[in-house]
């Protein structure tokens, strides 16, 4: 197996690790109140899910073989990584709002706030990892 296959097959073990460890801190935070107990325990969840939607649809759009072998570029990828945050970051506070009505809370904005800035965080350390391992190191 050549390198760069063996760097693909290691961005998507970290991405489905990411997604298996945010998906168990979530159900502990439920079963245990944490996110209750702990108002900024989400900020974790979220730093974590920024990350592993970073790092799959980074192994999805130029890796999955679904849209070719597009060329990898930064201009690319943050372009998709942005895209993400619009798409599901902002999405989710949207049905925040609408199915739990968050609006009417004390501290909604400085919750979505920080949950959009968790987002963030977790994406562009995706596009961190993905950069220094698909595009920086490419010569190793």
């Amino acid at each position: 197996m050549n390198s760069e296959r063996k760097k693909e097959k290691e961005l998507l073990t970290f991405s489905l690790i990411t997604a298996l460890v945010a998906a168990l801190l979530h159900n502990w935070a439920l079963s245990g109140y944490f996110y209750w107990i702990f108002p900024h325990f989400d900020l974790l969840v979220h730093f974590l899910g920024g990350l592993w939607l970073g790092l799959n649809l980074s192994w999805l759009y130029f890796f999955s073989g679904l849209f070719g072998r597009p060329p990898i570029t930064k201009k690319k990828t943050a372009i998709l990584l942005s895209l993400a945050l619009f798409l599901f970051g902002f999405s989710w506070e949207i049905f925040e709002l609408l199915i739990w009505q968050t609006l009417l809370e004390p501290g909604f904005a400085l919750d979505t706030t920080g949950d959009i800035l968790s987002d963030i965080a977790g994406l562009f350390f995706a596009y961190r990892y993905f950069v220094f391992n698909f595009i920086e190191n490419k010569n190793e």
